[in-house]
């Protein structure tokens, strides 16, 4: 059996390359072949990704941010055969390796892995990409992507906090046509988050049971709201019941199709960086990756 490793060099507080031997030690112990690539520009996690599946590897790993796994994950998506897949974290947030309990500790991710505990997740697909746990609209998600890799690697997820807070004074609503699985809402939105699961980092924000193996997408609408009840919707959604706050509508779908209703440039956020503009149709893709996680009980 053979593993590929992606690495980021530039993971890890610019240390992606000193776990080469770490990774080397414990991947030898269950694989008969180990083969560790290091990317230098933007498309290799995903090209790595691509070529590993067409040689029929049996596992691909990533150590990087989340754009660095978005790339492995889309190397491997669109292939008839996929390996399984795993993550270390190597950026800022983490996501997916969060929601596969997968520790923050570099070091200890490699050292608790059981390569016999891995399961069936679904990935979304927005347009030609895809995603491993939203896609969003509204002043947050702006706040969101608009962190320069300078401040993320300065001030982590403090980056993200500070601009959040500069964007939610503000009120910015969209005029939106929404389809999801045939059934049309039209209004004035100041958010649109279409989550794979009911988490983001370690925050589980609903509970609505969303997992990101049920085969499907939540999707969160925000009508007008002036700052406080901004503050409230994000304590609920601190508290783990967003879906409990009257400003809230929470749906459940495989597809959604959404368009501005008046023609008006409406850009979208792809897990943390800017996607594209409207109109776009984002749908759940079902158990489409199986990746190993960490069990946490």
């Amino acid at each position: 059996m053979k593993a590929v490793v992606i690495i980021n060099p530039a993971s890890g507080n610019e240390e992606g390359k000193s776990y080469k031997e770490k990774i080397e030690k414990k991947f030898s112990s269950y694989f008969d072949e180990v083969e560790i690539l290091f990317t230098e520009k933007g498309g290799d996690a995903e090209e790595f990704a691509r070529k590993a599946a067409r040689e029929k590897a049996d596992t691909v790993f990533v150590l990087g941010g989340d754009g660095t796994v978005n790339k492995g994950v889309k190397g491997l998506a669109e292939e008839e055969y996929r390996p399984k897949f795993g993550v270390f974290p190597g950026g800022t947030v983490n996501n997916l390796a969060r929601v596969l309990g997968i520790p923050m500790d570099i070091d200890e991710a490699i050292e608790v892995l059981d390569f016999k505990k891995h399961k069936k997740i679904d990935i979304g697909k927005v347009e030609e990409e895809y995603f491993c746990y939203a896609v969003s609209i509204g002043a947050i998600p702006e706040a969101i992507h608009d962190v320069s890799g300078e401040e993320k690697t300065k001030w982590g997820p403090f980056a993200y906090l500070s601009n959040i807070i500069k964007n939610i004074t503000g009120e910015k609503l969209y005029s939106l046509k929404i389809d999801h699985d045939g059934e049309i809402l039209e209004g004035e939105y100041s958010h649109v988050f279409i989550a794979l699961s009911d988490q983001i980092g370690d925050i589980e924000f609903a509970g609505t049971g969303h997992t990101i193996s049920d085969g499907c997408l939540m999707m969160y609408l925000l009508k007008k709201t002036d700052i406080f009840e901004k503050a409230q919707a994000l304590g609920e959604a601190l508290k783990g019941s967003l879906e409990e706050d009257d400003r809230v509508k929470a749906v459940k779908c495989k597809i959604v199709r959404v368009e501005s209703a008046e023609g008006e440039e409406v850009e979208y956020d792809s897990d943390g960086d800017l996607g594209g503009k409207v109109p776009f149709t984002a749908e759940v893709l079902p158990h489409h990756l199986d990746a190993y996680y960490v069990d946490q009980s």
